[in-house]
C-alpha cells in the first residue's frame, strides 16, 4: 500500500494545493483521512497561504468511503470514523483563506461532501457527481443532507440524494452544483486564485467567516439530525445487504428491516 495518500504542493508563496493520491478512487479510508487532516491542520497553521485548491493526482476526485475496509467495522466504530469526517470536512470549511476543489472523474458519496466543504467547485467533463448510499442502504453521513439542501434548495437535494443520481458536468454547472468548467481544472483555479488574492487578505478572512457563520449558524445542529438519522439504518438488515450486494456485484433484495 502506498505511504502518501494526501500531500500539499506549494504552488508560490500564496497558493498550495492539497493532493489526493490513494488509487484507484481515492476511497477515504482511515488513513487517507489522517493524512488529509494533517494536510489541513498544516495549512491552518502556514500564515503565508492566502488559497488552496484540492485535487486529485488520478483519474477520479474521490468515489467516497473504502466500502471493503467499511465492511470490517463494527456500528460503533462507523460512527465514530463519520464523526472524524465531518470533523475533518468542517476544518476544511472553516480555513480562514478561500478552498477550491477541483473535480474530475468520480465523484461520489464522501466525495461529492468533500467537495461541498470548498468554497468553489470547478471541473472537467469526466464529473460524475452523486450521493449513492440510499442505493447502499445508508444515507449521506458527512454533511451531505445539511450542506446540498443549502446549496442547490430543498426540492433539487431530495431528488439527488432520494434518486442516486449522478450528474454530468453539463447537468453540475446548470443547476450550479459546481462554479465553472474546463478541460484544465487547475489552470482555471489557479486563476481564480490569483484573481482573490489581489484583494485584501484581512477583508477576504473576514468576508468568509461572516458568510459562512450567517449560513452556517445552524450547522452543528443539522449534522446532529444526520447522524442520528444514519444511526437508524446502520444496523439494519437492509444496509448489510447492500453491503454484501455490492460486494457480490449484484442489486441488493430490500427487506425494510
Amino acid at each position: 500500500m502506498k505511504s502518501r495518500l494526501v500531500y500539499i504542493e506549494s504552488l508560490n508563496y500564496n497558493i498550495s494545493i492539497i493532493w489526493l493520491d490513494n488509487p484507484p478512487v481515492n476511497s477515504i479510508s482511515k488513513e487517507f483521512l489522517n493524512q488529509l487532516n494533517t494536510c489541513i491542520n498544516d495549512i491552518k497553521d502556514d500564515k503565508k497561504i492566502r488559497c488552496l485548491l484540492i485535487g486529485s493526482k488520478i483519474k477520479h476526485f474521490c468515489a467516497g468511503a473504502d466500502l471493503k475496509e467499511r465492511l470490517t467495522f463494527s456500528n460503533s466504530e462507523t460512527l465514530n470514523f463519520l464523526k472524524q469526517i465531518n470533523s475533518t470536512f468542517n476544518n476544511i470549511e472553516d480555513l480562514n483563506i478561500p478552498v477550491i476543489a477541483m473535480l474530475t472523474g468520480a465523484t461520489l458519496g464522501g466525495g461529492a461532501e468533500l467537495s461541498l466543504s470548498a468554497d468553489f467547485r470547478i471541473a472537467d467533463s469526466t464529473l460524475k457527481f452523486g450521493f449513492p448510499e440510499t442505493g447502499l442502504g445508508i444515507i449521506p453521513g458527512a454533511g451531505g443532507t445539511y450542506r446540498l439542501p443549502k446549496l442547490l434548495g430543498l426540492q433539487r437535494a431530495k431528488k439527488m440524494i432520494y434518486t442516486g443520481e449522478c450528474l454530468n458536468f453539463k447537468k453540475a454547472l446548470e443547476i450550479m452544483l459546481i462554479d465553472d468548467f474546463s478541460n484544465t481544472p487547475i489552470k482555471k483555479s489557479i486563476k481564480l486564485a490569483n484573481i482573490i488574492i489581489e484583494n485584501s487578505p484581512l477583508a477576504i478572512s473576514s468576508a468568509k467567516h461572516s458568510i459562512n457563520n450567517n449560513f452556517n449558524k445552524d450547522r452543528e445542529y443539522g449534522l446532529n439530525i444526520e447522524q442520528e438519522s444514519y444511526l437508524k439504518v446502520l444496523g439494519t438488515k437492509d444496509r448489510l445487504e447492500a453491503l454484501k450486494a455490492f460486494k457480490e456485484h449484484r442489486k441488493p433484495l430490500w427487506q425494510k428491516k
